[in-house]
């Protein structure tokens, strides 16, 4: 009860969607859906914030290996892991996860603009422990990796992975419109914050999504606070 997992669950809603790739195979088409669906969401009265992530905390599940830029490590020293996240929307917001420097992304972080990054307070410190890491950059994997350089353009708190009793660990988010890797996009989580009871929420959340296609299944719908 004492451990901050580092958002809040209060008024939270989230559920899954997954798109069946027969029906959309295409990454602009899954895209598209997705926004759409957020649309109609965010609408609906009561909803004060929707995002959308490969996972969501406590239930993280995406690692990467990463390189700062300029980052010479030692020969014996280990490779540098975080979790990764791929977000949408406002998902950070929704979560109350704060902002500590920089910015969120926003609609103009798509696949024709700069990749970008936001990570955690963790990798700051360690890598640029006296400097701004805004702007500075890293890759996925290791410093000799042909991996695009992505720009950081923010730093938000640390945020449980797991439980809370286990250690928190360094956490990357990636814009959803900036990454390619189709078949792992057609899944995401939603996270509603809601005005009042978010349980009030979940059948105009179903209705809303069923209206646009009445195949899609709202799998894992529970409040962040269960969770």
């Amino acid at each position: 009860r004492d451990v901050n997992p580092g958002f809040e669950s209060q008024h939270v809603l989230t559920f899954n969607v997954t798109l069946p790739s027969a029906a959309y195979p295409k990454t602009a088409q899954v895209a598209s859906t997705f926004q759409d669906l957020r649309r109609r969401i965010v609408r609906l009265p009561g909803v004060r914030a929707v995002g959308m992530s490969t996972d969501l905390p406590m239930e993280a599940g995406w690692n990467h290996i990463f390189s700062p830029e300029n980052y010479h490590p030692a020969p014996v020293a280990q490779l540098n892991f975080c979790y990764n996240s791929v977000i949408w929307g406002d998902y950070l917001q929704a979560l109350h996860i704060p902002l500590l420097r920089g910015r969120y992304f926003n609609d103009q972080d798509t696949a024709d603009s700069t990749p970008v990054v936001i990570i955690s307070q963790s990798i700051a410190r360690e890598f640029w422990p006296n400097e701004d890491p805004i702007g500075k950059r890293l890759k996925w994997g290791v410093p000799q990796s042909k991996s695009p350089w992505l720009t950081i353009v923010g730093v938000v708190g640390e945020v449980k992975p797991g439980p809370l009793d286990h250690e928190t660990l360094p956490h990357t988010y990636e814009p959803y419109l900036q990454v390619k890797a189709p078949g792992l996009l057609n899944s995401l989580n939603f996270a509603v914050q809601a005005a009042g009871q978010p349980e009030d929420l979940a059948s105009a959340i179903r209705a809303e999504i069923w209206g646009f296609d009445s195949q899609f299944a709202v799998a894992q719908l529970e409040t962040m606070s269960d969770i």
